[in-house]
């Protein structure tokens, strides 16, 4: 098991980052450069920065938040006017300010562990992760070394695990040549922000009193639960189309960061559309899809599949 793990790293004389990356099932040459738990700064979490030797790159891993709701808390914060690219923007306020404060010192770091590369093994390479909170600033964090310049000659890349909604459409779609969000299932949190909130709360009123919105009584909550009941799809999805436009109007909408990539369990990856992530989807597992477990799985089960899918095309 995980704390197994850690435990074997620590009686092997490993520090609290050995046994960080034990309870994650990291193996391999890898050297920790920091490791900072926690910050105890408002929306800035802790971190690892590290060098993996086997790999050639240098690796900066921002830590999440806890909880769901500690999530849910960190994602209800006002969009701030930003200047990124030239362009100017909006981003989730707290997550931008931390990433502000952080970007400098994980630079700093990051410099230090690509000098402990060996030349010639692979390229000159940062690769910045975190999941929820953490993949927020991390994507944040990429953005701003982009716009600084950082790392001359070197890439940087993000891949953000349930990332937060923290930049506008424009601007988080100028990411998506180094900033990949993977979003498992029907996650709350990459579309969860005040906007999506607002959203939800003016849904809900106008489900409850549908003609305070000029909507006859088929678009009550009532009317709307026994059509999914009875299975009427074509039904729903037109009442759908009738009540959408007039609640999801809220101002400040901000999206996930980059490209963002659909797992679902069983099924093969997709490339998601920014409106996907656009309003809350209301399910069973709309809290228990953001736990990291459920990410690693589905990681885990896409890689298994498209090896599989290699290895068979390749005796055909």
């Amino acid at each position: 098991s995980a704390a197994q793990r850690a435990s074997a790293a620590r009686q092997r004389g490993g520090g609290p980052a050995e046994a960080a990356l034990a309870c994650a099932g990291v193996d391999g040459n890898v050297e920790v450069i920091a490791f900072e738990q926690r910050t105890n700064e408002l929306f800035a979490p802790g971190y690892l920065v590290a060098v993996d030797h086997d790999h050639g790159v240098a690796i900066v891993a921002l830590r999440g938040t806890s909880s769901v709701s500690d999530a849910l808390s960190d994602l209800t914060c006002k969009p701030a006017s930003v200047q990124l690219g030239g362009h100017s923007g909006l981003a989730h306020d707290g997550m931008w300010r931390a990433a502000e404060r952080l970007e400098g010192k994980l630079a700093e770091l990051a410099e230090e562990a690509l000098g402990r590369l060996v030349a010639g093994v692979g390229a000159r390479r940062v690769i910045i992760t975190g999941h929820s909170l953490g993949a927020g600033v991390a994507a944040l964090v990429a953005a701003q070394w982009r716009d600084r310049g950082r790392f001359a000659g070197g890439a940087v890349e993000c891949v953000a695990f349930a990332c937060p909604q923290v930049l506008d459409a424009e601007l988080a779609q100028a990411q998506s040549n180094h900033t990949t969000t993977v979003i498992f299932g029907d996650d709350m949190v990459p579309r969860f922000s005040l906007a999506t909130a607002h959203d939800l709360r003016a849904a809900m009123l106008l489900l409850s009193d549908p003609a305070s919105g000029g909507l006859s009584a088929s678009f009550g909550a009532d009317a709307i639960l026994d059509l999914q009941t009875r299975g009427e799809e074509d039904t729903l999805a037109a009442a759908y189309d009738v009540v959408r436009p007039r609640v999801c109007t809220a101002e400040g909408r901000l999206f996930p960061s980059g490209r963002l990539v659909h797992l679902r369990q069983g099924e093969a990856p997709t490339l998601a559309a920014l409106d996907e992530v656009d309003e809350l989807h209301i399910s069973s597992d709309m809290a228990a899809a953001h736990m990291p477990r459920r990410y690693l799985l589905a990681v885990l089960d896409a890689s298994a599949a498209a090896a599989g899918a290699t290895d068979s095309g390749a005796t055909e």
